[in-house]
């Protein structure tokens, strides 16, 4: 995916690109420290999806999703976050608007109950382990998704960064893949993720 950021009262619009990685994600962690970017933080995340009561969220291309973070420097974290329609898919470059809601990381299981009381049901659920690598206009992640694999996301905060984006990936192209699904749609597709829900408050 790909991720430009336009924040006003949790609306924004991201954009990003994703890629599998094929190699060795330590030879994508050097290219990344190569280029200038510094490792801030590591995380371990829970995805929840839910379905709407009333329509197929797959067919128009949104989602609902409640996220659970733990991690090793920023501590724990809770958001809510609906995401809309991908507006740009050049190529595997994508778009989206986003609302995101932040919550109390003690209201996860509440939450969940709340949403499945009014007719959301849960659609997947996943883990994966989170790696965050920041460079002046770009932020970058190695993800392990747990079951499948691992993906490397770079987003793009500032414009005059795309240079340096486009140089990191010429440099990975041997190691990496570009891929055009999201998470969601990898597990659903696979049915591989795995959900290590005895790692998280309940």
């Amino acid at each position: 995916m790909r991720r430009l950021r336009a924040v006003s009262h949790g609306l924004q619009v991201e954009t990003e690109v994703k890629l599998r990685i094929t190699g060795d994600p330590g030879i994508v962690e050097e290219n990344l420290l190569s280029h200038g970017f510094i490792k801030v933080d590591e995380c371990v995340e829970r995805d929840i999806y839910f379905k709407h009561p009333c329509r197929d969220l797959s067919l128009s291309d949104e989602a609902v999703r409640l996220r659970y973070r733990s991690c090793r420097n920023s501590g724990e974290h809770l958001v809510l976050t609906y995401k809309g329609p991908r507006i740009s898919r050049e190529g595997v470059l994508k778009a989206r608007m986003e609302v995101e809601a932040r919550l109390q990381p003690g209201e996860i299981h509440s939450m969940v109950k709340l949403l499945e009381y009014i007719g959301f049901p849960k659609l997947a659920s996943f883990t994966k382990k989170r790696f965050i690598f920041h460079k002046d206009g770009l932020e970058a992640t190695i993800d392990e998704l747990m079951g499948v694999g691992f993906f490397l996301e770079v987003e793009l905060k500032k414009p005059d960064a795309v240079k340096a984006l486009q140089d990191l990936l010429r440099g990975l192209s041997n190691v990496t893949v570009m891929v055009k699904e999201t998470y969601l749609e990898i597990c659903l597709e696979t049915g591989r993720c795995i959900d290590e829900q005895g790692s998280f408050p309940t």
